[in-house]
Formats: structure tokens, C-alpha cells, sequence
């Protein structure tokens, strides 16, 4: 009777192991989605930071397309200068090319915020794809870590 006691239960521990080894290899799809899931979080950060590079790229542009217009109308109302007749017509050109030139500046100011902000971005940039790649190798050693205990 003691032997088959203790076939008793020797084969509750292996049934036990059993069960614990069966929710593991359940657990295993589980463990790797969330793995994938933490890899696919930080790479949409990096695609954000990526996104709004390029948006203030564009507008950077846009704006540097808006002053180099500005310049050629004060270009323009120069040329202009020459042709006037009265006094009234020329002191409303200058002030033209004065109130043009203001707006060349405002710009010119946002252009340098733009380019400050793209600097910013770039170091964000950096910075998650760094945390990227460190979630990753950790992700990797978590998978490989799973698939050694299968």
C-alpha cells in the first residue's frame, strides 16, 4: 500500500506539472503579443516624431516661400520708386516697403522658431529610437527567454 501511495502521489506531481507546463504554453501567445505590442508602442512614437518633423519642415518651407515673395514685391515697389511723380505716391511706396519689410521679419522670426523646433524634434527622434531599440533587445531576450522555457 505504501508504494502505490507514493505512485499516488509522484503522479499528482506530474499531473500538477503537467497542468502548470499546459497554462504556460497557453500563456506563451499572450506573452509574445504583449511583447509585440510594447515593440509596435514605441515605434509609433518614433513615426509621431518622425510625422512632426516633416510638418515643420513643410511649413518652415512654406514660410520660406512667403518671405521670398515679400522680397520681391519690395523689389518691385524699389523699382517703382524711380517711376513715381508725387511725393504722396512715394512716401506710400516706402511705407509699403517698410510695412513689407516688417512682415519679412515677423517671418523670418518664425522661420528661426521652426528651425529651433526642428532641432528639438531630431533630438526627440533620437531619443525614441534609442528607447526603441533597447525595447526591442529587451522584447527579443523576453522572447528568446519564453521560447527556452517551452
Amino acid at each position: 500500500m505504501g508504494i502505490e501511495f507514493e505512485n499516488l502521489i509522484r503522479l499528482q506531481q506530474i499531473d500538477n506539472e503537467l497542468r502548470e507546463l499546459s497554462s504556460f504554453l497557453e500563456s506563451l501567445p499572450a506573452r509574445e503579443k504583449d511583447i509585440d505590442k510594447k515593440i509596435e508602442v514605441a515605434s509609433l512614437e518614433v513615426e509621431k516624431a518622425r510625422e512632426k518633423l516633416s510638418l515643420n519642415q513643410k511649413k518652415r518651407r512654406e514660410l520660406e516661400g512667403e518671405a521670398q515673395d515679400l522680397r520681391e514685391k519690395i523689389k518691385k515697389y524699389k523699382h517703382q520708386l524711380n517711376e513715381v511723380k508725387t511725393n504722396l505716391e512715394y512716401r506710400s511706396l516706402l511705407k509699403e516697403i517698410e510695412e513689407t519689410q516688417h512682415r519679412i521679419d515677423k517671418i523670418e522670426e518664425e522661420i528661426i522658431a521652426k528651425l529651433l523646433e526642428a532641432d528639438e524634434i531630431e533630438e526627440e527622434i533620437k531619443k525614441v529610437s534609442t528607447e526603441v531599440a533597447q525595447v526591442k533587445e529587451i522584447a527579443e531576450k523576453e522572447r528568446q527567454a519564453l521560447h527556452n522555457q517551452k
